[in-house]
């Protein structure tokens, strides 16, 4: 074990690049200054009322046609843009919400502040039943990526693709193609796994354009964590490869310690391509289809406040997200039938768009734990000084997470774990950026459930496309689910009471505003914490399922839309049932997979034919 430790320590401590000059330093340091104190006083807004249009009776704009128009240019979005255009006879438009991203975006210890500013959509869920009581109504923050590359552009960077058998159920479940042994190639082709240390290469690719990467400078108190788990029977293991079960560093999404979002691997070094446009800033209302509801010649999207329509030759592609698809799709009248009877809106599919939605659920704002364990003081100028080398702080996320583990209970599915060896993070405080506890006399620890039983869905807030859609994850309202968690957080503190850690003295310090009446670490207790501090990890999956059946699912094997001919969908909402990981892998692996299924349906030997699934 200490050998293993040994290798993996120094393999982390590469060379790195030359010192960075003073005026670059400066930039970085008053970037990070100026962008945070500015999300301390951001307002949300309540809909999408920068999309309004000037004048409603305008007829909408017709920009032209194009053979493919996706709807999105967030994670999904990004990677059919960028294999579909590889064929220079087939013309791509991406129509994006969102802006690009900037030097502060790119930053990852700055995505916690991101949710506050104009890069996140800003939506909430309604109240919820059991979970979120330390939020204003009952209501979780619910942070969706508004920017160029989607949710890459403001997630946690975390790459985990899940267990083989998360992807073998798919394909029980009757979605032919789509077992781990066919979708591994898939995973593969995003991966460049080059740079990372302790993983099993037989399952990994290493010539994507996704670039992976281990935090470079760990902490002693997370490498004797891992050791710590060894003890419970959770050794060191690839949780990417084939046993999911046990702990190692967090693979990140990065490039040179820099967040790498789906559009700067898949868009930006294509942006010369002549069948390739992009255009940002591009609010999509409606899907035109036809009179059957077969199929669609195109979408309408507001733009600098004025209505346009594109249409599209071959097929439109929603790649929106699990919340945005839905809401576009039952817009566009394909939906259930109670839910646009509701709203007046002719019924063209009656589909469960937006039922059986899954999310998982992360628990860890409550679990600190006191040590002896100290570092050097940093400052921000520190902190950029060694970001800008490609290592340090910045270069992690700004929940500090070096280490991901994976447990087993007896009654129920897989949980995760999240090892934080600091709480030393980025504040705003009077309107000054500070590095709070200077010294990291606190550890923080996470669980997550991963395979919730709870089932949620998405509405309508009405039949105006600037309203934001209804979120209801529904979260803890099985049972099950709340039993998952208050183990997981339990094993928690039997680990960093253990042997191993005593050294830095850890003990786990009991919530005392809302949960002091409880005993600590009892089921009550783990109860009280779990529903005033848990809140979502944004990985909704399912709001237009992957299935056979028209009654219980929206798209088929190959993602397109039941009963049309040429409206396909690629994003997280196809995905069928939860995965023992985080989404943003699984969506990679189906984009590239529905890029391939794109390209077979059109391939230069076979003539167009609309019936060709």
């Amino acid at each position: 074990m200490k050998a293993i430790f040994e290798i993996v320590i120094l393999a982390l401590f590469f060379a790195h690049p030359v010192y960075p000059q003073g005026d670059e330093v400066d930039y970085y340091e008053n970037l990070i200054i100026q962008n945070t104190v500015q999300t301390s006083t951001y307002q949300r807004p309540e809909f999408c009322s920068e999309f309004n249009v000037r004048n409603t009776d305008e007829a909408p704009v017709a920009i032209g046609s194009y053979d493919f128009v996706v709807v999105g240019g967030g994670l999904a979005g990004s990677v059919i843009a960028g294999r579909l255009t590889e064929r220079p006879d087939v013309s791509v438009l991406v129509l994006e919400a969102g802006k690009r991203e900037n030097d502060y975006v790119d930053i990852p210890a700055m995505d916690g502040f991101l949710k506050n500013s104009e890069y996140n959509w800003g939506f909430r869920t309604v109240p919820q039943k059991v979970a979120c009581r330390d939020q204003p109504g009952f209501r979780c923050d619910y942070p969706r990526g508004k920017i160029y590359g989607g949710s890459t552009g403001i997630n946690g960077l975390a790459n985990i693709r899940g267990n083989w058998r998360d992807y073998d159920k798919w394909a029980a479940m009757g979605n032919k193609g789509w077992s781990f042994d066919d979708v591994l190639p898939y995973f593969k082709k995003y991966e460049n796994a080059s740079s990372l240390v302790g993983i099993d290469a037989e399952y990994h690719g290493f010539s994507g354009p996704v670039t992976l990467e281990n935090y470079k400078t760990p902490s002693n108190i997370t490498k004797t964590f891992m050791e710590a788990m060894g003890l419970f029977g959770y050794p060191i293991t690839d949780y990417n490869a084939k046993n999911l079960f046990g702990i190692n560093y967090n693979q990140f999404t990065q490039r040179n310690g820099r967040r790498l979002t789906s559009a700067a691997a898949y868009l930006f070094p294509n942006e010369d391509r002549k069948n390739l446009k992009v255009k940002t800033e591009c609010y999509v209302t409606h899907i035109l289809m036809d009179q059957r509801g077969k199929r669609t010649n195109g979408v309408e999207f507001i733009h600098n406040n004025r209505k346009y329509i594109v249409t599209a030759t071959k097929e439109v592609i929603m790649a929106a997200g699990s919340i945005q698809t839905p809401q576009i799709m039952m817009l566009s009248g394909l939906g259930p039938k109670e839910q646009l009877d509701k709203f007046s809106i002719p019924v063209l599919k009656n589909l469960p768009v937006g039922k059986n939605m899954l999310d998982q659920f992360y628990v860890q704002r409550a679990m600190n734990v006191t040590t002896n364990y100290t570092e050097e003081k940093r400052t921000i100028r520190s902190d950029v000084v060694q970001y800008l080398q490609g290592f340090g702080r910045l270069t992690i996320n700004v929940g500090n997470i070096e280490a991901i583990g994976f447990i087993e209970h007896k009654r129920y599915p897989v949980t995760e774990i999240n090892v934080i060896p600091t709480s030393a993070v980025y504040a705003v405080e009077n309107k000054e950026v500070r590095i709070t506890g200077g010294k990291y006399a606190v550890a923080q620890a996470g669980g997550i459930l991963l395979h919730a039983k709870s089932v949620g869905q998405v509405t309508l807030q009405s039949a105006d496309p600037l309203d934001f859609p209804l979120i209801d994850p529904n979260y803890l309202t099985e049972e099950d689910d709340m039993n998952a968690l208050v183990e997981t957080l339990d094993f928690l503190v039997d680990v960093y009471e253990s042997g191993p850690l005593q050294k830095y003295n850890t003990t786990v310090v009991p919530e005392s505003t809302y949960c002091k009446d409880y005993e600590f670490r009892s089921f009550d207790y783990w109860k009280c914490v779990i529903q005033h501090y848990g809140t979502t990890i944004y990985h909704p999956v399912a709001t237009c399922k992957m299935g056979q059946s028209h009654e219980t699912s929206v798209v088929n094997d190959k993602l397109l839309v039941h009963g049309t001919e040429n409206l396909r969908i690629v994003d997280a909402s196809v995905i069928p049932s939860s995965i023992s990981g985080h989404l943003m892998p699984a969506v990679y692996m189906v984009a590239e997979k529905a890029a391939d299924i794109i390209k077979h349906r059109y391939r230069k030997t076979k003539s167009f034919d609309c019936t060709t699934h």
